[in-house]
């Protein structure tokens, strides 16, 4: 997904492109110069599995994750398009939930951010149909978080090639590598 944007979507004419992929799960990929950074054993970008609180980042951002901070203040399962629907209509458990997953992002974008700096993140994904909800109250807590003269610069972006990110970098894949 994130060779895509970085060729023809968000990250185009760009040459650090962090990308971050909420859906079901946390992804996380890192470009340069049109390149996919794998790392030594292929784990490069693999956030997904960091230590958060009492269990792993994902655990709080990703539509399961937020599903989850939903289960634990109501008892009740439900799926995140469904408290996206709630938070909108001022639900204060659905606004908690949002807020919790809101703080988790901005620390994990903040993390990353400090250890690649690129010059972009560009954020994708099924969650991202929420970024209403999220996005403004994320940025500004990811910008306290991070080096001030990265802060001064860097932009987040959500991914440009929307469902057709990931088609469009598989198929890249075969001619950048």
């Amino acid at each position: 997904m994130m060779l895509g944007e970085a060729l023809w979507g968000a990250g185009r004419n760009l040459n650090s492109i962090l990308g971050i992929t909420l859906g079901t799960g946390l992804g996380a990929a890192i470009v340069v110069n049109r390149k996919i950074i794998r790392g030594a054993t292929g784990c490069a970008g693999e956030i997904w599995l960091s230590p958060y609180k009492e269990g792993m980042i994902e655990d709080y951002v990703s539509g399961t994750g937020i599903s989850n901070l939903y289960q634990r203040i109501t008892k009740r399962k439900i799926s995140g398009k469904e408290i996206s629907k709630l938070a909108r209509e001022g639900d204060i458990n659905a606004l908690k939930a949002w807020k919790e997953f809101t703080q988790a992002l901005a620390y994990a974008l903040s993390w990353t951010v400090n250890i690649v700096d690129p010059e972009v993140v560009i954020i994708g994904g099924s969650v991202m149909h929420s970024s209403d909800i999220f996005w403004d109250s994320m940025v500004s807590l990811f910008k306290k978080y991070i080096c001030p003269q990265t802060a001064a610069s860097i932009q987040l972006k959500p991914a440009g090639l929307k469902d057709n990110a990931g088609f469009m970098g598989a198929a890249a894949l075969m001619f950048v590598e």
